[in-house]
């Protein structure tokens, strides 16, 4: 049966090699299309190139904070609707609310981690 080939792109986003690297073997071993930054400037610029479908962003990012990163990637021609999921370490997502800085999901970690798949089947299944 021939069907169109819809795009699975996630993008991490995580200043902790060791998350996003088991993120990234998570969301492969479920037939994602997966790209790994490890600092928000490096993160947009993979953006910019790629145009994933979704990106995971760690709320302690470095270079550029995740609010920032999130804004600038709001403002940018076919990013603009990206799907975005903020991870914390479990302090809240307490930052800008304006849809400049818009997340579509707040997650925690490692809770949240598990949540992903989930998340993932249902933002792509609509």
């Amino acid at each position: 049966m021939l069907g169109l080939s819809v795009s699975r792109k996630v993008l991490i986003i995580d200043v902790n090699v060791d998350v996003a690297l088991a993120l990234a073997v998570l969301l492969r071993a479920h037939d994602y299309d997966v790209k790994v930054e490890f600092s928000g400037s490096n993160g947009l610029e993979t953006a910019h190139s790629w145009f994933p479908d979704v990106v995971v962003l760690d709320l302690g990012m470095t270079t550029m904070d995740s609010y920032e990163l999130a804004a600038k990637l709001r403002r940018t021609p076919g990013l603009h609707d990206v799907y975005l999921i903020l991870l914390s370490n479990g302090f809240g997502h307490t930052g800008p609310s304006s849809d400049e800085f818009r997340f579509d999901v707040c997650l925690t970690k490692p809770t949240g981690c598990r949540n992903l798949v989930g998340i993932l089947g249902r933002y792509f299944s609509k």
